[in-house]
């Protein structure tokens, strides 16, 4: 997380073109294109390794710590939740590619439960403030207080002060901003601007990991900042300055940020 990481994610961002920004409201998507990315597509996401059964997640008995087995490599992302199938709701603290058994440190996202629960484990991308908390060594009553926060600010309750109540209830308005931004061909990574700030950035090694968790990273991990209205885009000039003091901020070692390797390759990056 120190400057020679920050450091390499502005290395992969220089090795990609530019394009874009689309820009809608006061939300911008600059995308990040790379034509020579390899093809890691044997490794999974964290949402398809639990949907085709590849990816168990099991209490361990100890709040800050879930257990992962991964019967296939699986790319697992700081700032992904998982939601509803043990005794309260996790959010994980560092991005890895996980194979075989493992434990994995976490984030309580639901204070108010510790009973268990006979539903699925789900996935849920969270909002990049939590990560960006997280990765700059927030405490478990920080996490708190920001899932506090969140709920507050959007108007959502939940009896249990989950986290995921925002996206069970907002999930469908959430979906419906991300869709305003399309991909390009050959992308393999965005930078988001809020309100002429960026808010992260995010790289995968290939394109079709890309492809396959964009939206879901957008919709629910960006979109849920935007607080104002949609009713007049920033400027080109506006998202442009932005990205700009971004990339310095990278080059100082300004910005959380965290690099993926897999058999000596990038998998994946962000910079928050």
């Amino acid at each position: 997380m120190g400057a020679s990481v920050s450091e390499k994610v502005l290395d992969l961002i220089r090795s990609s073109e530019m394009v874009g920004p689309q820009i809608y409201g006061n939300m911008a998507v600059t995308g990040l294109v790379n034509q020579d990315a390899e093809n890691y597509g044997d490794i999974l996401s964290t949402n398809l390794a639990l949907e085709m059964g590849f990816l168990q997640v099991a209490e361990t008995g100890n709040v800050p710590q879930l257990n992962f087995n991964a019967t296939r490599p699986t790319l697992v992302r700081s700032g992904e939740a998982v939601l509803g199938g043990g005794k309260q709701d996790r959010i994980v603290r560092r991005s890895a590619v996980h194979e075989g058994n493992r434990g994995v440190d976490v984030f309580c996202i639901e204070a108010g439960r510790w009973s268990p629960s006979d539903t699925n484990w789900i996935h849920i991308d969270t909002p990049v403030s939590l990560r960006r908390a997280i990765l700059h060594g927030a405490s478990q009553h920080d996490v708190w207080n920001r899932v506090q926060t969140m709920l507050g600010r959007v108007g959502v309750q939940s009896s249990t002060n989950a986290l995921g109540a925002v996206y069970q209830a907002l999930q469908y308005d959430f979906q419906w901003k991300a869709d305003k931004f399309k991909i390009v061909d050959d992308q393999v990574g965005m930078i988001v601007t809020i309100n002429g700030e960026v808010a992260g950035c995010e790289y995968f090694g290939d394109q079709m990991c890309f492809s396959r968790d964009w939206k879901s990273i957008l919709g629910n991990s960006y979109v849920p900042e935007v607080q104002e209205n949609y009713e007049e885009n920033m400027s080109m000039k506006a998202v442009q300055s932005g990205v700009s003091q971004f990339l310095g901020e990278l080059a100082s070692g300004g910005r959380a940020a965290e690099v993926v390797q897999y058999n000596g390759e990038v998998v994946y990056a962000c910079a928050v």
